[in-house]
């Protein structure tokens, strides 16, 4: 379907109609290769069957005011003051980076850039993958998956500028844990997933999901 050949993870979110919505990252077939593009399924009531949505992709690479990779993957939706944002991982010639996008639509199909969010020399980092950010109490968390054990940073974040301050970084797990995704549960309280890994080949599977786990941030 347009070339589409397989796809990366990404997250879910159900935009001001009630619709649940399913955000990935589509990537083509090599016969009718593009760089990887941010593409959008909404799901029946009975969330059963999902359907592309009509105005795929929603967000493509010329979305952004300076070229990047064409490997740029995994969005992630959060929301800060009544405002939705998406982070995606991607690169430019010389850094990693984490641009940031603001939905101009209560159907979450349009979205604007509003600039980097975090960005590393890539001497430091390749590539972020699967980026997470979430407020919890007073301070905002990046979490990343850096083609090694997830590392997090704790900081501020200015809705008003969409600008991130970062204060401390350590990695959040040193096991077979990667490509994490959070959500809140009933009593807001932030669960963590992730896939580990580390499993031998030839099973016919990749893997497993992990525990659900709540994270907080220490005083």
């Amino acid at each position: 379907d347009k070339g589409e050949a397989h796809v990366f993870s990404g997250c879910a979110a159900i935009n001001a109609d009630g619709v649940p919505m399913l955000f990935y990252t589509s990537v083509s077939t090599e016969e009718k290769k593009r760089p990887n593009e941010q593409w959008v399924a909404l799901a029946d009531k009975g969330l059963i069957k999902w359907n592309k949505h009509p105005n795929n992709p929603i967000l493509s690479t010329s979305a952004l005011p300076f070229e990047i990779g064409p490997d740029w993957r995994d969005p992630f939706i959060f929301n800060a003051e009544n405002r939705t944002f998406m982070i995606i991982g991607a690169d430019t010639k010389d850094e990693a980076i984490i641009p940031i996008f603001e939905s101009e639509s209560p159907q979450l199909d349009k979205w604007a850039y509003r600039g980097i969010l975090y960005r590393q020399p890539k001497s430091k980092e390749q590539f972020f993958e699967c980026p997470n950010f979430v407020k919890i109490a007073d301070k905002w968390v990046l979490i990343y998956s850096p083609y090694r054990p997830l590392e997090y940073v704790v900081g501020t974040f200015d809705v008003k500028t969409v600008s991130f301050v970062p204060e401390n970084k350590a990695v959040l797990d040193h096991g077979s844990f990667y490509a994490s995704n959070i959500f809140s549960d009933f009593h807001g309280d932030r669960i963590l997933l992730g896939w580990v890994r580390g499993f031998k080949e030839g099973l016919g599977w990749n893997g497993c999901m992990s525990i659900p786990r709540k994270i907080w941030v220490s005083d």
